[in-house]
């Protein structure tokens, strides 16, 4: 009787953590423009949520073993009927999107950046973001924001000149997201665990709103990185030419995290390090190739613009002196640095190495003069692993 109850308490701490972290996340969502305070507020209480809960994992899996939970028949079924609701609204969102698209800038010129290149032309040199951002700011930032391998995985919507291509290719990529949050959280906790991160990702309003609605493309970018979290340890080489390549898309995740799911293990001696860093130079080929054809345009468009871009109303930073933007940079590039240190010094395993990418992302959203919602999917699917991962000692008690 007693293990009974035990059993049943750690299932409701479960059940309530998969719920607060839920809601805590849907506040960031509602927490947009004019907010950039609470959305700050609420990513911080989340960030020490998520980390103390995996602290009391880590104490009940050293106390209890380390366990890994098989999904059941029934387990299954229940599953599977919490994430139909879920499923349903996105394939509703996501059908009546595809009806009617209604893109934002990110695709837009992703497309014609795409197009761009097709036609053998630079898309750092041309202007394919005539926005209002790059006149206020007196600068010509008129070319391509992102690396020419996010134009790459655009570019069937963009020679078919189709909107709606933008929605099936997002709905590839939230799919393969979905799995590889499973299959991830599956090596770290179990299958029954897994499927504890799973309900979370599907139930999060914040991810299809994102990908079918304005068609943001951050999970080109998000994606490798995930698959190479998974082979890592196994295809060090291949890990490196993913992370390389999620860089040639999008400078950010992927700079904050390359060197968390890089081995511990020095470049310049042959090993899973050097084998890791050589795949992802090759990866960052692409990105090279256009920095050799202009380097001042793409400096200006991908680095400069960012550097230079005035803190807006989803930031913290908001109506702030100058002084508090270059505070949060220089602590942006302590966290980037301490984190580096941790995972050579440490070598954490991979449990701990999801925790610090979740720390390092969510970091990176809150210490930059911007937190629009596209850069929550930076962090997202590594916290739905990560509360998998600690969700899983709470499902078995070790009789």
């Amino acid at each position: 009787m007693a293990r009974r109850a035990v059993r049943v308490a750690s299932w409701v701490f479960a059940i309530a953590m998969l719920v607060g972290t839920w809601f805590l996340i849907s506040v960031i969502e509602d927490a947009s423009w004019g907010a950039g305070d609470r959305r700050a507020l609420v990513t911080v209480a989340l960030l020490v949520l998520t980390m103390t809960f995996a602290a009391i994992a880590g104490r009940t899996r050293r106390r209890t073993g380390s366990t890994r939970p098989a999904i059941g028949l029934v387990a299954a079924i229940l599953v599977g009927a919490a994430c139909l609701p879920a499923l349903r609204t996105q394939v509703e969102l996501g059908v009546t999107r595809f009806k009617a698209p209604h893109l934002n800038d990110i695709p837009l010129t992703t497309m014609a950046a795409a197009r761009v290149m097709a036609s053998g032309r630079n898309p750092y040199s041309t202007p394919v973001d005539p926005r209002a951002e790059s006149a206020e700011q007196g600068r010509n930032y008129d070319g391509f924001k992102y690396l020419p391998m996010m134009a790459v995985a655009f570019a069937p919507a963009a020679l078919l000149d189709s909107a709606r291509g933008v929605i099936v290719i997002n709905a590839c990529l939230h799919i393969a997201t979905a799995v590889l949050i499973f299959a991830a959280a599956r090596i770290l906790a179990g299958s029954l665990a897994a499927s504890f991160g799973l309900i979370l990702y599907l139930w999060l309003s914040l991810v299809p709103r994102q990908m079918f609605t304005p068609g943001v493309t951050d999970y080109a970018a998000v994606v490798p990185l995930l698959v190479a979290f998974l082979v890592t340890d196994r295809r060090a080489w291949l890990a490196g030419l993913l992370v390389g390549l999620s860089l040639s898309a999008k400078l950010v995740p992927a700079a904050a995290v390359a060197a968390i799911i890089a081995p511990a293990a020095p470049p310049w001696r042959p090993g899973p390090g050097r084998r890791y860093w050589s795949g992802f130079i090759c990866g960052c080929l692409p990105s090279l190739a256009y920095l050799l054809w202009a380097p001042g345009d793409l400096i200006s468009n991908v680095l400069l613009f960012n550097l230079s871009r005035p803190a807006d109303s989803t930031s913290w930073l908001f109506e702030h002196p100058n002084w508090w933007r270059t505070a949060a940079t220089v602590g942006l590039a302590a966290l980037f640095s301490s984190v580096a240190l941790v995972r050579w010094g440490a070598k954490p395993d991979l449990r701990g190495r999801a925790l610090l990418i979740v720390v390092v992302t969510m970091g990176t959203t809150l210490l930059g003069p911007v937190d629009h919602g596209n850069y929550q999917l930076w962090w997202i699917p590594w916290l739905s692993i990560l509360f998998a991962s600690s969700v899983g000692p709470f499902l078995v008690v070790k009789t």
